[in-house]
């Protein structure tokens, strides 16, 4: 979800209003920006890297450590089960309503 970049600003946003307590790793930063700069060569990658730090400044506590131990304990669900995320903020809004997030995504339209 930190991709395309409305959504990302759009987890920034409410996250910085408390809304949503937003966490990511390093790992799935990395795994974001190479996906981006693969997709998008046209993009600069300083600006690129300067949108990762400023991502991690803006959201407090938002980067979680110290998880690598519990990784193997892990059961995720099919890789390839999620073909197609949302790619914009209305997409997103009414996923939340499709899981019985009314009052989140009502608050996030007005």
């Amino acid at each position: 979800m930190l991709y395309p970049n409305a959504l990302r600003d759009l987890l920034i946003r409410i996250a910085q209003g408390r809304s949503v307590r937003a966490k990511w790793t390093e790992e799935i930063l990395d795994e974001t920006f190479r996906s981006l700069k693969e997709k998008r060569p046209d993009l600069d990658p300083d600006k690129l890297d300067r949108t990762r730090r400023l991502m991690n400044s803006a959201v407090r506590d938002c980067l979680v450590t110290g998880y690598e131990p519990l990784v193997p304990m892990l059961e995720l669900p099919d890789a390839d089960a999620r073909r197609d995320p949302p790619t914009t903020v209305g997409d997103v809004l009414s996923e939340l309503e499709r899981n019985g997030l009314l009052e989140s995504a009502a608050a996030l339209r007005t």
